[in-house]
């Protein structure tokens, strides 16, 4: 089967506004139908792991001065770094809304072809089906962390949410439901994920059930539910305690660190907006200036550089785990120990959270 006609059928379902269109019965090689044709639709890395950007652009991580911002050639990004009340353009797309809710598309294609399927061993379509249930929970809690208030428990019954889409019938009209009940759909798909999931997957693109641990971990946090984040990132930490010695990276090496590296539990980037071309973003001096000297980190994701015709130089941030460029945006065990010492923490179990962090830090200062 030629793969990219299953690309064109899967594009024009999810975009098409004419209705007559999709009531045309394409022949049986447009139509994705056997296992390894949902597989393909799974490996898309350039699709299904790549995530949004405004969280990045709008936070505090980058700073530009107003020489900078003023060479910043996407309008989009200087409106998201500015908190513009109105970001895109009329010739833009919402990225942050238009790709995951694609992904979110696939996940159903693929959830709904898998069941019709009788010609495949359980084990191989249980994985896909949870791969394809991952990618729909943490499609849907990326828009959910953009498009709607942060998770309160006092609240979330009456806050709204973000639509909810368990179909591929793009006819199908969504509600705006209450955020408790996205909430609810994302940890219902993520932990069904967990039960199908392999321990690992030999490729990080390709969620796995140490994955769907981590992602549960950050999700948890970010509602407030420190007793479930916790006993998700202690089973990570179980399964994957690995973290990288930086003692033992290349400062000039490049990339800094490889894709695939023991860290990594999942993998994923932003997509390449023009401040992604950039190999290196500015920074607040501020922040690297929290960097004890003596810590790695400071060396390896951090480099002090006076521009052309500037006067004062520039701090900027070159260090990531995706192999480039592209800012790495999945998930990884570093994150995992701060999630278990900020849990451990909060519960006054200040030894056992001091351990997570040191076990950390050990492995990230000049030995």
């Amino acid at each position: 089967m030629n793969f990219k006609y299953i690309i064109i059928l899967i594009s024009f379902c999810g975009f098409a506004s004419c209705e007559k269109f999709v009531d045309i019965q394409p022949k049986g090689q447009l139509i994705p139908s056997t296992l390894s044709d949902f597989r393909m639709l799974m490996d898309r890395v350039q699709f299904i792991n790549f995530t949004g950007s405004i969280g990045e652009l709008a936070a505090d991580n980058m700073y530009y001065n107003d020489i900078e911002f003023q060479q910043l050639s996407n309008t989009f990004e200087k409106n998201t770094y500015t908190w513009n009340k109105e970001i895109y353009t009329p010739n833009d797309q919402a990225t942050d809304w238009n790709v995951p809710y694609e992904r979110i598309y696939t996940a159903n294609v693929v959830l709904e072809g898998l069941e019709t399927l009788t010609d495949a061993r359980d084990s191989e379509k249980n994985a896909l089906k949870g791969e394809a249930l991952f990618l729909r929970g943490i499609a849907l809690y990326e828009v959910v962390s953009l498009y709607a208030k942060s998770y309160d428990p006092a609240t979330a019954d009456t806050d709204l949410g973000v639509p909810i889409r368990t179909s591929s019938d793009v006819f199908e009209v969504s509600q705006r439901p209450v955020l408790a009940a996205t909430y609810k759909q994302i940890l219902d798909d993520i932990k069904m994920a967990e039960t199908l999931l392999p321990p690992s997957q030999e490729f990080k693109t390709r969620a796995s059930k140490v994955a769907a641990q981590a992602l549960l971990a950050r999700i948890y946090l970010s509602m407030g539910n420190y007793e479930d984040a916790l006993d998700n990132a202690l089973a990570v930490l179980q399964a994957q305690p690995n973290l990288i010695n930086y003692n033992n990276i290349d400062p000039f090496n490049w990339p800094k660190f490889s894709e695939n590296n023991a860290e990594m539990v999942y993998f994923a980037t932003v997509p390449n907006f023009a401040y992604s071309f950039d190999f290196s973003v500015p920074i607040d001096e501020a922040l690297y200036l929290m960097y004890d000297d003596n810590d790695l980190r400071k060396t390896l994701f951090f480099d002090v550089y006076t521009p052309p015709g500037a006067t004062l130089p520039t701090i900027g941030f070159s260090g990531n785990y995706s192999g480039s460029w592209n800012r790495f945006t999945g998930i990884a065990t570093d994150e995992i120990y701060l999630i278990a010492a900020e849990c451990l923490a909060r519960d006054h179990e200040f030894a056992e959270s001091l351990k997570h962090l040191n076990k950390l830090l050990e492995n990230r200062y000049v030995q």
